[in-house]
């Protein structure tokens, strides 16, 4: 690729306006400067859209705000999509802040990889205390032999490698392949945050024979900061329907882009086993005894999320485009 690789950064937010300024004072701390920065800001957010135009962080001509009137992360990143005029277009979320080499990073892994290399992303190092917080590992968006995704990007080591998905809070995107698939999916169900988009995303990228990367010398402090309207991030606080739309969204993207024997392997595992954030069977009758009808209602939100996935990926599927294999097409 072209070492005079031009790249944006998108950072779609909602109600943080703190957040927002110290996300766009990393930026401006950045090594390598972008040459677009847009920020995708509901009309509704009033608080945030004053903050901005009085913001003094970053210069005006770097700086476009783009107003979007339907809620939802993929509306406004598939809005911000449409203003970048950029090779390459890099995502952050509004309560994190990138390290200093961060954007020199994304453009030595593009400018090091071929023509199949379309995504990188790195570590989110997270900046608040939950279990197991100095737990390192090597599996980072990749599936288990079971078919459930393995995410871990926020404690991944190793060298640069291959993934199957990033994670949305640390990536980055050539713009010609979000084009090429449609943009962000929108059948994604969500009241604010569409979760595992990354992942719907990524497993259309690898099923088209276009590779992702993760480094994780690559790396953004997320503070993770509280979501406005209740979303909380405590899986025992979750509401029934935002499980159930998260489970829609796993089921969805590996319904629609695995094979029938995969999804079969995730199906059985799910509805019989399932995790900490969305219960199978086995989940319900681990959590009974201590949460009850919290348990119970986790565990039908999804069930409810994974029927709907299907159902959801079924009517996708009818128009989903003819695949071509990329990897017979690249260099050495």
């Amino acid at each position: 690729m072209n070492s005079a690789i031009t790249v944006a950064v998108m950072i779609p937010t909602f109600k943080r306006p703190s957040c927002l300024r110290r996300c766009l004072q990393g930026i401006a701390q950045q090594l390598r400067m972008p040459e677009q920065i847009l920020v995708i800001v509901q009309s509704v957010d009033h608080e945030t859209i004053e903050m901005l135009a009085q913001q003094d962080v970053l210069p005006e001509d770097r700086l476009q705000v783009v107003l979007v009137h339907e809620p939802g992360v993929i509306q406004a990143q598939n809005a911000g999509l449409r203003e970048v005029s950029t090779d390459v277009v890099a995502i952050i979320d509004d309560d994190a802040v990138p390290a200093e080499d961060w954007l020199k990073r994304i453009v030595e892994l593009f400018v090091d990889g071929d023509s199949l290399l379309v995504a990188v992303g790195g570590r989110d190092i997270l900046c608040f205390e939950r279990p197991n917080s100095d737990y390192r590992s090597d599996k980072v968006g990749i599936f288990s032999p079971f078919g459930m995704p393995i995410g871990n990007h926020h404690c991944g080591i190793g060298p640069v490698r291959d993934v199957l998905f990033l994670k949305g809070v640390n990536c980055a995107y050539r713009t010609e392949a979000l084009r090429e698939v449609g943009g962000f999916e929108e059948r994604l169900k969500g009241r604010g945050a569409q979760a595992h988009w990354e992942l719907d995303l990524g497993l259309k990228l690898s099923r088209m024979g276009y590779r992702l990367q993760y480094d994780p010398q690559l790396t953004v402090l997320h503070y993770a900061d509280a979501r406005p309207e209740g979303l909380e991030r405590e899986l025992s606080q979750k509401e029934f329907r935002i499980v159930a739309d998260e489970t829609h969204n796993v089921t969805f993207a590996l319904c629609t882009h695995h094979s029938r024997g995969r999804f079969l392997w995730y199906s059985i595992y799910a509805l019989l086993v399932g995790n900490r954030g969305s219960y199978g069977l086995a989940q319900l009758l681990r959590f009974l005894p201590s949460l009850r009808l919290i348990a119970v209602s986790n565990f039908i939100a999804s069930m409810l999320g994974w029927f709907e996935g299907v159902q959801t990926s079924c009517a996708a599927k009818k128009s989903l485009p003819l695949v071509k294999d990329k990897s017979s097409q690249s260099g050495p």
